[in-house]
């Protein structure tokens, strides 16, 4: 086993996952994971009963949901997020656990274009060596969205349906084309050996203890000896040379070393790293093989086309009866966000403004000033996507020029986009350009 494992990495790397315990209550589009497999469910996970003192594993004190700052639900809500499910029976043979060459990914209903904001879901299938079907989830997969040309990706969550289906949603946050790429990290398998040895006191690091002291006739005693943390009650060094101990005040871990030969305890001076002991056995380690660890896996490599989505409605936040039509521009180089006065005085924004300095290609630098607007919504013509906007500040030297709205005869003109012509809504000549996003 490579010894930079990034153990810390993996083991906490499942912040994105999301476990689906009952199929029952998942969308549609999930409903249908569950019937895959011959029907074959894994029992719910039934997270332990709250408890008033919380016992932490291999610690002398107890803290309790009070002191955390949590209630019992929140605290069962934690365990269940951190339940992570694995094989239900030992596995003792490599072609048994998930294999990366034969695990599959595909888009759900792809269509030929999206629009930004849009989101596409993906689902997974695990299968092991012999290309069966795996029964059960916990396998450690990534899936992102992403444009090699921009250097843009986006991450997506995965929901576990405990299995061996996994489903992810992908946003699609940019216009332009995007690609699907998921990737397994660790087999299910390989969990439960970072899970067991993570709970366990195996002593992966050794540290090397440095003791000083007089000797005979003005001479200097040093002596070497290897220390580690005490885990457990018994700590993990057994030797017969056992033990000098050190307890840290502040906190309360012990170290500690072998006994020096010659030195007493209180003449440790220091200490230094050591050796680096791997737990992981003959089998355990060919299922770390780099064969089958942080390896893409086969799918849907389609080109998503993703056209912007310019046409929206605004309206202040909890009043979508005052919504208005209207265009934006997405500017990447402001780095505010403007309004034309149209837009002020239609939602009837009052206030003397505050004076700026705006910068422009055209004009130059020009010293103006502008009222602000607070608490808007966007949100998509079709109503499916709502996003609070920034600040928005007065200003009448907006760009209006309408060829960069994406347009049916303008993709016809484009031989790459001209079968997605059809997809793109006309030009709306009573919508104007009223807001510029930075």
């Amino acid at each position: 086993m490579d010894n930079n494992q990034p153990w810390l990495q993996h083991l906490l790397a499942g912040s994105q996952y999301r476990i689906d315990n009952n199929c029952q209550t998942s969308p549609p589009a999930n409903t249908a994971l569950c019937g895959l497999n011959g029907g074959i469910q894994m029992r719910p996970f039934l997270p332990p009963s709250p408890k008033s003192v919380i016992q932490m594993n291999n610690s002398s004190f107890g803290i309790s949901t009070l002191e955390m700052g949590i209630s019992d639900e929140e605290w069962e809500r934690l365990q269940q997020a951190l339940d992570w499910p694995g094989p239900d029976q030992q596995i003792t043979q490599l072609n048994l656990s998930t294999s990366p060459v034969h695990s599959t990914f595909s888009i759900v209903e792809l269509k030929q274009s999206y629009k930004v904001g849009d989101n596409i879901s993906v689902i997974i299938t695990a299968r092991d060596h012999n290309k069966n079907l795996k029964r059960y989830g916990g396998d450690f997969f990534k899936a992102k969205l992403f444009n090699s040309k921009l250097k843009a990706s986006v991450y997506g969550e995965v929901v576990d349906h405990r299995n061996g289906t996994y489903s992810v949603l992908l946003l699609l946050p940019w216009e332009g084309q995007a690609q699907v790429f998921v990737r397994l990290e660790h087999s299910s398998e390989v969990v439960q050996i970072l899970k067991k040895y993570r709970e366990s006191s195996f002593p992966r690091s050794h540290y090397n203890g440095h003791f000083e002291g007089p000797g005979a006739k003005n001479t200097k005693i040093s002596e070497v000896v290897e220390c580690n943390l005490k885990w457990g009650a018994k700590g993990s060094l057994r030797t017969s040379k056992c033990c000098c101990e050190y307890k840290d005040i502040k906190t309360g871990n012990e170290w500690q070393c072998e006994r020096p030969k010659r030195l007493p305890c209180d003449k440790m001076v220091g200490h230094s790293m050591g050796r680096f002991e791997s737990p992981l056995n003959h089998f355990e380690n060919r299922l770390f093989s780099k064969k089958l660890t942080n390896v893409a896996i086969i799918g849907d490599k389609t080109i998503i086309n993703v056209l912007p989505n310019t046409e929206v409605i605004v309206y202040p936040a909890g009043q979508r009866d005052k919504a208005m039509k209207t265009y934006i521009v997405l500017d990447e180089q402001s780095n505010k966000s403007l309004g034309r006065t149209e837009f002020f005085e239609h939602f009837g924004i009052q206030g003397a403004g505050s004076r700026y300095t705006l910068k422009t290609q055209d004009s130059g630098v020009v010293d103006t000033a502008g009222r602000h607007a607070n608490n808007f919504i966007v949100e998509s013509v079709e109503g499916n996507i709502h996003i609070p906007l920034p600040t928005l500040i007065e200003c009448d030297m907006l760009p209006d020029n309408r060829s960069e709205i994406p347009s049916p005869e303008l993709a016809r003109h484009h031989p790459h986009i001209e079968h997605l012509a059809d997809k793109i809504p006309p030009l709306d000549a009573n919508v104007s350009i009223l807001l510029v996003l930075g």
